[in-house]
């Protein structure tokens, strides 16, 4: 994610939060980092358990972005599915290195797909095309 931001956000992106769910801490770093950078505000989860406490302890989330493949009984398609159950307003895009096989698991439901490495500004779109 070696991209400049966009600088035409507007004050609206700075009310939206983010919740980026990835077990590998220098992809979640420079995700974090790069939608903050762009106006976000950005919550972090190492895997699916942490996020789903973040979600149950009623903190306010707009979005979730998270890896398909975790570490854990619980993957990013196994979160997405909770979410949709539990928070079923919260959109989640989905991303991975194996993009094929992810965009099958993940298809035909309400999430948001983008294969790794993802462009910066093709995720700030995708963003905000489900907020």
């Amino acid at each position: 994610m070696d991209h400049e931001p966009s600088s035409q956000h507007g004050p609206e992106r700075s009310e939206n939060v983010l919740l980026i769910v990835e077990d590998h801490f220098d992809t979640r770093w420079a995700a974090a980092a790069y939608l903050r950078e762009a106006g976000y505000r950005v919550i972090e989860a190492a895997d699916a358990t942490e996020a789903m406490s973040v979600l149950s302890a009623g903190t306010h989330v707009d979005i979730v972005f998270s890896d398909v493949y975790m570490p854990g009984a619980f993957n990013g398609n196994r979160l997405a599915e909770w979410i949709s159950k539990h928070h079923p307003s919260i959109p989640v895009i989905l991303t991975s290195g194996a993009p094929e096989e992810a965009r099958i698991t993940a298809a035909g439901s309400a999430r948001g797909f983008i294969a790794k490495p993802c462009d910066p500004n093709e995720l700030i779109r995708l963003i905000e095309a489900m907020l």
